[in-house]
């Protein structure tokens, strides 16, 4: 386990596509009640992306190493990135001396940007 590393979980190999290694894990205690994720309170079991560099092979029981949490980055990416792009929509809008219905336009436009920026970073 690397120093920037926290914590292990073990999990099952479910899928891999070149070096990237798809791994069913058990969904963490930390992830109960959150509303972030749509399928929090549905599945048990979550698959994720884990770099595959001891060739493993689907159904390998396998042991992944986590990154530290950074509650303050994840807060920052999921809410203050496409409020903050909403607002530049916003204000854009009136910058260029828009109508109201396109002022709208742009913010609706710039949270779209922010919430895609947030698929894409995830």
């Amino acid at each position: 386990m690397s120093n920037n590393c926290e914590s292990e979980k073990r999990g099952v190999v479910v899928k891999v596509k070149n070096s990237v290694t798809h791994v069913k894990v058990n969904r963490a205690v930390e992830c109960n009640g959150c509303k972030a994720c749509m399928l929090a309170n549905v599945k048990k079991e979550i698959v994720l992306p884990a770099s595959n560099n001891v060739s493993a092979k689907v159904g390998d029981n396998v042991i992944i190493a986590l990154p530290k949490q950074r509650p303050a980055h994840t807060w920052l990416v999921l809410f203050a990135l496409p409020l903050v792009t909403l607002l530049l929509g916003m204000l854009v809008g009136y910058v260029l001396n828009l109508s109201d219905l396109f002022v709208a336009l742009c913010v609706v436009v710039g949270l779209i940007l922010g919430l895609l920026a947030v698929f894409v970073l995830d």
